[in-house]
């Protein structure tokens, strides 16, 4: 399974969102922080891959798809907490990114809160991917952020 390289990832951010999206590889360890959850699966309902971004990321990844101002993150993450219409934004910019994965022929099935008891299917992709990349995102106006991009080991 081919993961999305930095440049793809970047450019439909950066089309999506209508803004200079700077994308670097960068290590990432996201245990014991607030992670959200993207679940791609294949037509027969098999999750392939997922996307775990932290909160700042989150945060900005939502504000800058309807226009809100870099406080309206900041807010956000200083209250280690994303509105429900924050959610349903970075959900929507997950779901877009699913063309990232045009190897595979993918949807997005679910997105998962930070602390929500994961399946053990999903455990076991972020415990031992297949393949995995992690990234350091920042949109023009926002505070950066990490996007960590899994394959499940097949």
């Amino acid at each position: 399974m081919t993961l999305p390289t930095p440049e793809t990832t970047r450019s439909i951010l950066a089309t999506l969102l209508r803004k200079n999206v700077s994308v670097k590889t960068s290590p990432w360890l996201p245990s014991g922080r607030k992670v959200f959850i993207g679940v791609y699966t294949s037509a027969d309902g098999t999750p392939d891959y997922l996307w775990l971004l932290d909160l700042p990321l989150a945060a900005a990844l939502a504000s800058a798809l309807v226009m809100l101002p870099r406080g309206a993150a900041a807010d956000a993450v200083a209250a280690q907490s994303l509105s429900a219409e924050l959610v349903d934004n970075a959900r929507e910019v997950a779901n877009v990114c699913s063309s990232s994965f045009s190897a595979n022929r993918v949807r997005l099935t679910s997105f998962l809160s930070p602390n929500t008891p994961l399946p053990p299917a999903l455990s076991q992709t972020i415990e031992h991917p297949g393949k995995r990349l992690d990234l350091s995102v920042e949109v023009d106006g926002y505070a950066p952020g990490n996007l960590c991009i899994l394959s499940a080991s097949r």
